[in-house]
């Protein structure tokens, strides 16, 4: 009897006993693939980045929304853990129940500064880290490095709330008050740093957080 015939017997013989075909189990896709997928790629350097960057990112910027006024940012953090995820985690992932606890206790959208460190130091990565400032507040008046980086933070959680805080106390500066109203990504960038010269580079580098700040 050739193989055919044979393979033709066991399954008349599966199908009379009822034996049913094992169905392969199904395989989860990595979080390498699902990034691929929405057509987002790991590079050498661990970080993701677009095959094809948007031709007019400005289009989703002027759409996004940061969420101003809630009193639960739960919802936040797995956003804010695939970014980290997808950044190779910077300094500031193990931070990010400090920003959740902030955004709570403020109302504040705790991307926002969030969005602000990547700004400005790249999450982490790239800040003198004895001032405890990877936002790049500016402490002083003036336009010195010592008032840029002496802002008085004492630790890292201290600097979350502190400029948590900032978006919503009394006698905040108007742009913040205007970032509560209005939260765009713009007056975002307006708020903490009005500088038309570094506009391109942050929207830039905020047009990159976009796909992890999904609803």
């Amino acid at each position: 009897m050739d193989q055919s015939a044979v393979a033709q017997v066991l399954s008349l013989l599966s199908n009379m006993l009822g034996v049913k075909k094992q169905q392969p189990i199904a395989r989860k896709p990595s979080f390498d693939e699902q990034m691929a997928a929405k057509g987002w790629y790991r590079h050498p350097d661990g970080v993701y980045r677009e095959a094809t960057p948007s031709p007019t990112p400005q289009s989703a910027l002027d759409q996004f929304r940061f969420k101003m006024g809630q009193k639960d940012y739960s919802w936040a953090k797995p956003q804010l853990l695939k970014l980290f995820q997808a950044k190779n985690y910077p300094p500031l992932t193990q931070y990010v129940d400090n920003f959740i606890q902030a955004g709570n206790q403020y109302g504040v959208d705790p991307r926002a500064l969030v969005t602000i460190a990547n700004n400005e130091s790249s999450l982490g990565r790239s800040y003198p880290p004895q001032t405890f400032n990877p936002f790049g507040y500016l402490g002083g008046a003036g336009e010195t490095v010592n008032q840029k980086l002496n802002a008085g933070f004492t630790s890292i959680p201290h600097a979350i709330d502190a400029l948590t805080k900032r978006f919503v106390r009394p006698g905040t500066p108007q742009g913040y008050t205007i970032f509560r109203t209005n939260p765009t990504v713009s007056n975002l960038q307006q708020a903490y740093n009005a500088n038309p010269d570094e506009r391109d580079r942050y929207l830039t580098n905020t047009a990159d957080l976009l796909p992890f700040f999904g609803d």
